[in-house]
């Protein structure tokens, strides 16, 4: 089973398959944080484009979190998994108390990672995340980005399930990704080292992207 070392190892590779854009004027990085903000440092430094982050929170099911029943973004952004809230006998109304928290936390993260403001109308973005399992936080984040009016979106991830990276595939331009799974299972089981980014590393690697 093909894998990476890190996050570090992941950036390195995706920068290679977005070659294409090195230098290009136009074009903007934005990180799904947190774990998308070490990966996108590697691409904008082998790139030499800017980078910025796109704060997108994912919506867990009320008895398992990590199961990612839709996701809320900038703008007011959302999107919800109708097939999976269809399975659990939810509605988006018995998800309220959970969205409320995520909001909190997003305009949390906004106001702490967001250095420079976020000007993307007219460019090419490329959206970059750590990995997509059932891909709603992606799909919030995308609806996000297009409310911004970019010229084009780009999805760079390391790794991703079929299913998600199918649907990803649709609403954007271009879908870069190395590894994709029928049975994708965890995405920490694709790398090595996939150790929780803390708020502190965030910053210190946005600090760094931006002084460079």
């Amino acid at each position: 089973m093909l894998r990476y070392k890190n996050r570090q190892e992941a950036g390195k590779i995706l920068a290679d398959l977005l070659l294409k854009y090195k230098y290009k004027k136009d074009a903007v990085i934005l990180a799904i944080p947190r774990g998308g903000v070490e990966i996108a440092y590697f691409i904008s430094k082998k790139l030499l484009i800017p980078m910025n982050v796109l704060v997108t929170r994912k919506i867990g099911a009320p008895h398992n979190k990590e199961f990612g029943l839709g996701a809320i973004s900038e703008n007011n952004s959302s999107y919800f998994d109708v097939k999976s809230l269809k399975l659990l006998n939810l509605k988006k109304k018995d998800l309220i108390n959970e969205i409320k928290k995520e909001k909190k936390e997003l305009k949390r993260r906004k106001i702490l990672y967001r250095k420079k403001p976020l000007n993307i109308k007219g460019k090419t973005v490329i959206l970059v995340d750590d990995g997509l399992a059932t891909g709603v936080t992606a799909q919030a984040a995308i609806k996000a980005a297009k409310s911004f009016k970019p010229k084009k979106i780009v999805f760079a991830v390391p790794v991703s399930s079929v299913e998600a990276g199918k649907k990803i595939s649709q609403k954007i331009n271009e879908f870069i990704c190395p590894i994709v799974e029928k049975n994708l299972g965890s995405i920490a089981v694709y790398y090595d080292n996939f150790d929780q980014v803390t708020d502190e590393k965030v910053i210190t690697i946005l600090d760094k992207a931006w002084k460079s």
